[in-house]
């Protein structure tokens, strides 16, 4: 009988304690909206790299390749591009070749990577390259040096566009987007590694070639495509 009663005891004091607790509802699923957005850019490349060969050819049959290159450090210099930093001759084992033709001559060519910092550096390069009889020149490079910074910028703007997105779209029925409870980030930016697809200088080849011919006409030969910059953000946000 003692049994009985401290176990008919032990229900009570358990139904006593469940009665103070309060009752916590645990819901399957929360009410939220679950958006994607998009942060886009184009920007110019602002690391350019030339490659370009000086050879007794062409319009410079009779100038030693040595005079092209004086003459060519005096052209960029005049016109505010430092050929001391930015003119680099490549492997100096690689890029001296003499050739004889005769007994008497031999023909020299010399390869350079020049370092420019955007398309206008690029146009004034090309049109000196011009007006120097340099037609052996084409761009190898064309990226951007400062990604890091630009995918800052983009997750941030990515992310507002994710909260402007599901704030429009709960106002449509009625609702309220809150805060963020969860957020994709997948840490990629697409066009990152500075991929140009069309890069390209029309210059003349010809010993009837234009010296004269005015930086503009170099700059409308002149066809590239912007680096194409987008970053991706995925967010849910609490609905109210």
């Amino acid at each position: 009988m003692k049994k009985v009663f401290s176990l008919l005891a032990v229900m009570c004091i358990a139904l006593s304690a469940n009665a103070q607790t309060p009752e916590i509802v645990i819901q399957d699923k929360e009410s939220f909206i679950e958006v994607s957005a998009t942060a886009e850019r184009k920007v110019d490349p602002n690391e350019i790299e030339v490659s370009l060969t000086l050879e007794q050819t062409g319009v410079n049959e009779k100038v030693p390749v040595d005079r092209q290159q004086r003459n060519l450090i005096s052209a960029l210099d005049k016109a505010g591009i430092p050929a001391t930093e930015r003119l680099k001759i490549e492997d100096v084992s690689n890029s001296l070749r003499e050739v004889f033709l005769r007994k008497d001559e031999v023909r020299t060519s010399k390869r350079f990577t020049l370092t420019l910092n955007n398309p206008q550096e690029l146009a004034t390069a090309f049109a000196i390259f011009n007006q120097l009889g340099i037609s052996n020149a084409s761009v190898s490079k064309a990226t951007r040096n400062d990604f890091d910074t630009l995918k800052a910028e983009l997750r941030a703007e990515a992310m507002r566009n994710a909260k402007a997105m599901a704030d429009t779209l709960a106002e449509s029925v009625g609702q309220k987007a809150g805060k963020a409870f969860w957020i994709n980030d997948n840490g990629y930016m697409t066009g990152e590694g500075g991929s140009v697809t069309r890069y390209g200088v029309m210059i003349k080849a010809s010993n009837a070639m234009d010296t004269a011919a005015p930086q503009s006409a170099v700059e409308e030969s002149l066809q590239y495509n912007k680096l194409q910059l987008r970053y991706t953000i995925n967010a849910k946000f609490y609905l109210f």
